[in-house]
């Protein structure tokens, strides 16, 4: 059974969600409801939860704020939010998990069960926290490390260190990093795409997202770049203009 508690300013939002959890997720129980930071904070450390469902914005303080004031939360977070794809971004760096409000049953339901399969270490949940506070500055986030599910497990890197992405197949990413370690990452470059290009990466192929500081030349006429290690990559015609923008605005 998964102990939980649900962190929203809206009574509405917390009742909903308490009561779909409880009609249709047997694995989760709801132990306490909380309406802001303040009132969470005090539920975690008296029920110490497992798993936390967070509304990202709230008067008072967001959900990010609350997880700054615990100094190692050992349990899941599930953000939820209605908009906020800043905070999404965030939230996909770190690896971990978000629903979308009305929140839908079924991706609510696979969440409990993806919980439930996942056997992550404590060190591995305090980790994810960490990218999430090293990304974040002030009320804005930079973007310089992430949290990667790979086909060993979960592993962490800092962007810088990543050469480029290279699309294998529709689910599987390999990331070349600058130590010359190659890691399968689960995932399609379509996602690694929506994820990195906040990071300082672009495509330039069908297949490649490269790391604009790790580009040493830009050769527009043959449709090529360098990058700092001598390799040289192809660029699409229809890729040279938002790769030309891209390098002329670092």
């Amino acid at each position: 059974m998964i102990k939980s508690i649900i962190i929203d300013d809206e009574e509405s939002g917390r009742e909903a969600l308490s009561k779909m959890i409880n009609l249709f997720c047997p694995e989760a129980k709801v132990v306490g409801l909380a309406a802001n930071i303040s009132e969470g904070h005090t539920l975690i450390q008296q029920l110490n939860p497992d798993l936390v469902f967070l509304d990202v914005e709230m008067p008072g303080g967001s959900g990010f704020d609350l997880l700054e004031i615990i100094e190692k939360p050992d349990f899941h977070v599930v953000f939820t939010t209605a908009h906020a794809v800043y905070a999404i971004k965030a939230i996909r760096y770190a690896a971990m998990d978000y629903l979308l409000k009305p929140i839908n049953i079924d991706e609510l339901r696979n969440t409990i069960q993806k919980i439930l399969n996942q056997k992550e270490k404590r060190e591995q949940l305090l980790e994810k926290v960490e990218i999430l506070k090293h990304n974040r500055n002030d009320t804005q986030f930079e973007f310089t490390k992430i949290a990667l599910s790979t086909l060993s497990g979960l592993q962490f890197f800092w962007t810088n260190d990543i050469q480029f992405c290279e699309g294998i197949n529709e689910t599987t990413c390999v990331f070349n990093l600058m130590e010359g370690v190659t890691i399968e990452a689960k995932g399609s470059l379509l996602e690694f795409d929506d994820i990195l290009s906040q990071g300082g990466f672009v495509r330039i192929n069908s297949r490649i997202i490269i790391n604009l500081s790790h580009v040493k030349t830009c050769n527009l006429n043959e449709n090529t770049i360098t990058l700092l290690d001598g390799r040289n990559m192809k660029v699409s015609p229809g890729r040279l203009t938002d790769l030309k923008i891209a390098l002329e605005s670092r």
